[in-house]
């Protein structure tokens, strides 16, 4: 079993400048991944993973996904996502994370087979570990934290 091997790559996909600066902080403070990549906008990371389905060895492990962005939001990114990518990399692991309180959402979240699991903001480091602990021994998340 392995627990702490460093990941390649994680790609963070937030529209706000704050929480990228706090989320790409949390994630490069737990040592877990060896590069970040950053994407303001949910449709330029579409067109990455577009140009990257001939290249599957270069995707990443992970994808931290904002819910709420203008012009394509958390759920329109999924839908795309899952209709055309996610078929070439099914071992992928999104995280939809939101600071929305609403059932609904979670409910809406679980609909979509890409998407490994449902955090609300803020990132924290615990988070960033069992998201690497799910990956290094290829098990799945909760799909939702326990309620403290």
């Amino acid at each position: 079993m392995k627990t702490n091997e460093l990941l390649n790559n994680i790609i963070l996909i937030d529209d706000d400048a704050a929480t990228i600066f706090l989320q790409k902080l949390t994630v490069q403070e737990s040592g877990l991944f060896n590069h970040i990549e950053v994407y303001n906008k949910a449709e330029e990371a579409l067109s990455f993973f577009e140009k990257m389905v001939e290249q599957p060895e270069r995707m990443p492990e992970v994808v931290l996904l904002d819910l709420n962005m203008p012009k394509m939001d958390g759920w329109q990114f999924l839908e795309k996502f899952e209709a055309s990518i996610f078929i070439h990399i099914p071992n992928i692991k999104i995280v939809l994370l939101s600071t929305s309180q609403n059932p609904r959402h979670i409910e809406r979240a679980k609909q979509f087979k890409c998407l490994s699991a449902f955090r609300r903001k803020p990132l924290t480091q615990q988070t960033v570990k069992e998201i690497a602990y799910s990956v290094n021994n290829d098990s799945s998340l909760p799909f939702e934290p326990a309620l403290v």
